[in-house]
């Protein structure tokens, strides 16, 4: 009984925990999400902002999105994964940033080519985003690591770029 008890606990804080790799072993990535799609492997889409004035896509054919909402992350398009291992991930799409005219809520997206890199691996979850950008010739990088929030009184767990 005490053998039984001890396996039901260990498991239901093993599937509790935010940290647990994904059921296929690989890291997964933070993604900003809620729900089931806080953490992926290979996720179509990363909000690597919190505020939501940038996201990491692809390239849907559209040169510009107003006021996209969040939540349908299908008009972002998806990134392609080219590379997806137990030490680091790579893909190339687009990063989506709100221009803030008039303001960040009513703002414009534009997408550009983007190479995105995940790394350092801590308990199944890729802690470090790094992703550079090109607007014309000139090019920008930005380097993210991931912050695990635990869960309080005021609610769950959550991991933030």
């Amino acid at each position: 009984m005490r053998a039984r008890l001890a396996i039901s606990v260990l498991a239901a804080t093993t599937l509790a925990c935010p940290c647990a790799a994904i059921a296929s072993g690989l890291p997964a990535l933070p993604t900003e999400l809620t729900g089931k799609q806080g953490l992926e492997v290979r996720p179509p889409f990363v909000d690597f902002t919190g505020d939501g004035s940038g996201a990491l896509g692809g390239f849907t054919g559209s040169p510009f999105l107003r006021k996209p909402k969040l939540k349908s992350i299908r008009q972002f398009g998806r990134l392609r994964w080219t590379r997806w291992t137990m030490t680091d991930a790579r893909a190339t799409g687009a990063i989506w940033i709100d221009d803030g005219i008039p303001d960040e809520a009513s703002g414009t997206f534009y997408p550009y080519a983007a190479e995105v890199r995940a790394s350092r691996p801590r308990n199944g979850v890729f802690t470090r985003l790094a992703f550079v950008w090109w607007t014309g010739d000139r090019p920008y990088a930005v380097i993210r690591p991931a912050h695990y929030f635990p869960a309080t009184q005021y609610g769950p767990g959550y991991w933030q770029w």
